[in-house]
């Protein structure tokens, strides 16, 4: 009887250090895949203020980088137009990059331009006519993976800036679907 409860207290032991091995390869195997394989491309922007002055127009970009590889930015330029979410627009001469990012870092940099003016986008056809709102967003090109610059940037659309018949700017007001907070573009 004694040898018998002996057997059945060495099963428990047995299977109580079979489950630990077992909870222990699987929490090295998840480590070994995650450091290895997952979040290796993680960047993310945010425009986190805009400034439009009588004559410029700046904006403080913040971009972090919370994954394992070093990315880059290629470039970060204005782009305008009577709706973002509609695609095609304008984009301003002025631009920030190249910026490389290390892993787990993040980088703050200050884009401008000049105002844009309503009347050379009504003239250019970029804006109807009638309008009198610029929907206003940063467009980022990326490096991708392998090393090439991505066919498809990403836009943060921030704000739609209005102006009145004579062409001054009169303020701005966010857009229906204009992003807030931080932006996966990686």
């Amino acid at each position: 009887m004694a040898l018998e409860s002996q057997n059945n207290n060495l099963k428990t032991k047995d299977i109580l250090t079979l489950c630990i091995s077992i909870i222990a390869f699987l929490m090295s195997a998840y480590a070994f895949i995650e450091n290895n394989f997952l979040h290796q491309h993680d960047l993310k922007v945010s425009v986190v203020s805009i400034e439009p002055a009588k004559d410029s127009l700046s904006c403080t970009i913040l971009i972090v980088n919370s994954g394992r590889s070093y990315e880059t930015v290629y470039s970060g330029r204005f782009i305008f137009s009577d709706n973002l979410n509609n695609g095609g627009g304008s984009l301003s001469n002025e631009s920030i990059g190249p910026i490389v990012i290390p892993p787990n870092k993040a980088i703050i940099s200050k884009l401008t331009t000049k105002m844009p003016s309503i009347n050379e986008f009504h003239e250019d056809g970029t804006i109807p006519k009638k309008s009198l709102k610029i929907h206003t967003g940063v467009l980022f090109d990326i490096i991708n993976k392998k090393g090439e610059l991505s066919e498809n940037g990403k836009i943060f659309k921030i704000t739609q800036l209005e102006f009145d018949s004579s062409g001054e700017k009169v303020g701005a007001e966010p857009m229906k679907g204009d992003n807030k907070g931080m932006m996966y573009i990686f």
